[in-house]
């Protein structure tokens, strides 16, 4: 039997959050709309954000680097974050960072931007799109055998359907224009990835009938690391290319 899964009944909704998190999707249209490719208001609305364009339009223009960061709960603020705008990128899962002399974080919890000034603020370690892919390719090897041995490669009909709905999901929330295809198929393969470790990690969401050792659990959580860095990758691009 395959496992049991309580999904929405639109999964769309939830499924966009896993495979390029809101925080990602705002970095990389921002980055776009800064070398002139999108509008401002084009970048905020496919980011699925409300805010003032103006304000966006002033940071695009300072030059400043923008990079996209997930926020992982057990982490520290590192990057010298102010405390707000830490904790209030832990509560949107990520942060937007214009990086430099007058740098700021962007933060759009339930969809309003919020802005924390944070001068000096330097920019984070980035992957190569070399490295996040020989990450993604090493950890996917393990990961295929463990989510197979939980039953994802015979899912039920609402697991399926989730699975399914990747595509989709990926062709409504394009990359924004100036993407290299590399950096797009970065981004789909770790989506996927992503898609099946939640599925078997999330205790609402799967009832595997096949025990989640502690072994597994680690080989899941490696690759899902790996499928996160992989979404950051390719979704700051553009900041690996200014760099």
């Amino acid at each position: 039997m395959a496992p049991g899964h309580g999904l929405p009944s639109d999964p769309v909704t939830s499924v966009i959050e896993w495979i390029w998190p809101r925080p990602l999707r705002l970095a990389s249209w921002l980055s776009a709309a800064q070398r002139g490719l999108v509008p401002v208001d084009d970048a905020l609305e496919r980011a699925g954000v409300q805010g003032s364009a103006l304000s966006f339009g002033s940071l695009a223009t300072r030059g400043m680097t923008i990079v996209g960061v997930l926020a992982e709960p057990a982490a520290g603020p590192g990057l010298g974050l102010p405390p707000a705008a830490h904790t209030a990128s832990l509560v949107d899962g990520g942060a937007v960072l214009a990086c430099g002399p007058q740098g700021a974080v962007i933060v759009a919890i339930d969809g309003v931007l919020r802005l924390y000034e944070a001068p000096g603020l330097p920019i984070p370690p980035l992957d190569s799109l070399g490295v996040a892919e020989r990450h993604l390719l090493n950890d996917v090897t393990e990961a295929t055998v463990v989510l197979a041995d939980l039953g994802l490669a015979r899912p039920d009909d609402k697991a399926a359907a989730v699975l399914a709905s990747v595509p989709r999901v990926l062709a409504d929330y394009p990359m924004p224009p100036g993407t290299s295809g590399r950096a797009q198929l970065l981004r789909d393969r770790a989506a996927l990835l992503v898609v099946g470790i939640e599925l078997a990690l999330a205790p609402r969401l799967d009832a595997p009938t096949v025990q989640l050792s502690a072994i597994r659990r680690d080989v899941l959580l490696a690759a899902r690391r790996s499928g996160r860095k992989a979404l950051e990758t390719a979704s700051n691009e553009a900041a690996l290319v200014a760099g």
